[in-house]
């Protein structure tokens, strides 16, 4: 008996000692996500300050940076292809399209309105016409044909 009481010591002992570990581990690492929580926020404060300042050039960059850190935000890939379009961007607008049906999963439909966009500013009025169609016939959410139309 007096065998199997010290192996329980030794086992609740080297529990214990795990178990300190983990933690000091844990607390050492906790640093690491939250360090990264303010600078995507940080970020995002910029990127509403240059939208209201109608700061293009800084919003795609601001855009570009936010969705290095969060590559499925599709607010963000969104303002990033509107931006391009305003910045007359065709051949980035288009890539950051393709490159956003990549990363969200399932394909937000709002992308067929902005290749029809991107298409109407080429002057390429049936390739314009054929991604609206598209976008109309994927019936979209009420807030996001409202906010289209």
């Amino acid at each position: 008996m007096l065998v199997a009481r010290r192996g329980s010591e030794t086992r609740s002992t080297i529990f214990l000692r795990r178990l300190a570990i983990f933690v000091f581990t844990l607390c050492w690492n906790a640093g690491s996500p939250w360090a990264a929580a303010p600078p995507v926020a940080a970020l995002r404060a910029q990127l509403d300050s240059a939208e209201e300042a109608a700061d293009y050039a800084a919003t795609a960059e601001l855009s570009r940076r936010i969705l290095e850190i969060t590559p499925t935000d599709s607010a963000i890939w969104k303002k990033l292809a509107v931006t391009q379009l305003h910045l007359k961007d065709y051949d980035r607008c288009g890539e950051t399209l393709d490159r956003w049906e990549k990363a969200v999963k399932p394909r937000p439909t709002i992308i067929d309105d902005l290749r029809g966009d991107l298409a109407f500013d080429l002057k390429n009025y049936t390739e314009a016409e054929r991604h609206w169609l598209a976008f109309i016939a994927s019936k979209p959410k009420r807030d996001e044909a409202v906010k289209t139309f």
